[in-house]
């Protein structure tokens, strides 16, 4: 293997055997001056962050009202578009002759059938009072619900031979009254139609009457508050 100083270069001839100098010249070994040296690697340079400064609210509405102003834009530009399209359809369509638009009628004409005389529009003002009492009659019921339960069973006692702590008048009083709540209640969006102006306010006052009753320690005081219920002379529509 030949032997490299800094001017020459040691080599051994196979011919003979012998080992000669031989003197680089200044062009050999500025050319080969750079072999085996290491590779240089160039990197990439550091990652500067951005920073960004905040919008001030202003800013942002302004960002805002920008953006809904182009969705708006957008959004007018797709429908007239879409128009356009359907009104190019229909002229692309050759015109139907006058004698056949005569003698045969289109079969997209559809002819609707007679208004029925029994048709009756609704009034926006006795829709609004059904949606005003809906909750009050549901809240009334789910409070005497509890007194009526126990009502029942003091009804089983009396079929039975027991004695029951409620007197018969102040029962049939009181059932009256609150079966013709329920009924109002489920056909609430039938009969308040045919409700006049009267009878609503005294649907109002009977339940008003009703919420102003106790139903504290039911079970002890049964008897009590039938007895008050029965006072009130409820009468419904």
């Amino acid at each position: 293997m030949p032997k490299i100083s800094s001017n020459s270069v040691i080599a051994k001839d196979k011919s003979t055997g012998l080992y000669e100098r031989i003197f680089l010249t200044k062009e050999t070994r500025l050319k080969f001056a750079k072999v085996g040296a290491p590779r240089y690697t160039k990197y990439p340079p550091p990652h500067t962050p951005f920073h960004r400064t905040p919008l001030s609210p202003e800013e942002w509405a302004v960002i805002r009202a920008e953006r809904e102003e182009d969705y708006a834009r957008q959004s007018l530009l797709s429908r007239l578009t879409i128009q356009k399209l359907k009104l190019e359809d229909r002229l692309s369509d050759p015109p139907v002759p006058l004698i056949n638009r005569i003698t045969a009628p289109s079969p997209d004409i559809h002819i609707p059938p007679p208004i029925p005389n029994t048709l009756h529009f609704r009034k926006t003002k006795i829709l609004l009072r059904i949606e005003e009492f809906r909750p009050l009659l549901l809240a009334t019921l789910v409070r005497l619900e509890p007194v009526f339960k126990i009502l029942d069973k003091e009804d089983l006692n009396e079929d039975l031979g027991l004695a029951a702590r409620v007197s018969p008048e102040v029962r049939d009083n009181i059932w009256g009254w609150f079966l013709q709540l329920q009924d109002i209640n489920e056909d609430l969006d039938t009969i308040g139609h045919k409700l006049t102006n009267a009878e609503w306010r005294g649907l109002k006052g009977a339940l008003k009457k009703i919420g102003r009753v106790s139903f504290e320690e039911v079970k002890s005081r049964l008897p009590d508050i039938c007895n008050e219920l029965a006072e009130l002379n409820i009468t419904l529509p």
